[in-house]
């Protein structure tokens, strides 16, 4: 196994929070006339736009290699897809439907940048990226099931 490149894993992730951001605004405006999705996706894509940031940062504090990666995880990264969702946003139009693949990209994210973390090791900046996307599910997940507001990373636990 060679040398394993923690920068691939980065841009893919701002690559992920780029288009997250965008179809996120894109579905705000799909719905516009129910104000209180509508702000939930903005809020969504505002976020979105706030990790971007947060991982340029990190871009330049984690090592361009890793000798010590395990095989599983390198497996792992090689067959992650979270470009996918993009796909699915722009497939369905039912709000439930899209609330569900929401939930799900932000859940797949999370876990995405969980193995991140577990593969280049513990950063102030990634650990708080983490607890964002854990919060979209959590909040997500309510909406789904309660229909409660949803208010962005001002929310708690």
């Amino acid at each position: 196994m060679g040398n394993f490149n923690p920068q691939n894993l980065v841009e893919l992730a701002l690559k992920v929070e780029e288009k997250g951001a965008k179809v996120y605004n894109q579905l705000a405006e799909k719905f516009a006339s129910n104000s209180e999705i509508s702000e939930t996706f903005r809020l969504l894509a505002r976020d979105e736009q706030i990790h971007y940031n947060q991982f340029l940062a990190l871009k330049k504090e984690i090592p361009e290699t890793l000798d010590n990666i395990s095989k599983t995880s390198e497996e792992f990264f090689n067959y992650i897809d979270l470009e996918r969702y993009f796909l699915l946003f722009d497939s369905v139009s039912e709000l439930d439907k899209i609330l569900k693949y929401a939930y799900d990209f932000e859940r797949d994210t999370y876990i995405f940048y969980t193995a991140i973390r577990d593969a280049v090791g513990k950063f102030e900046v990634l650990d708080s990226i983490i607890e964002f996307e854990k919060s979209h599910m959590i909040k997500l997940l309510q909406y789904i099931l309660t229909e409660s507001k949803f208010r962005g990373i001002a929310d708690k636990f």
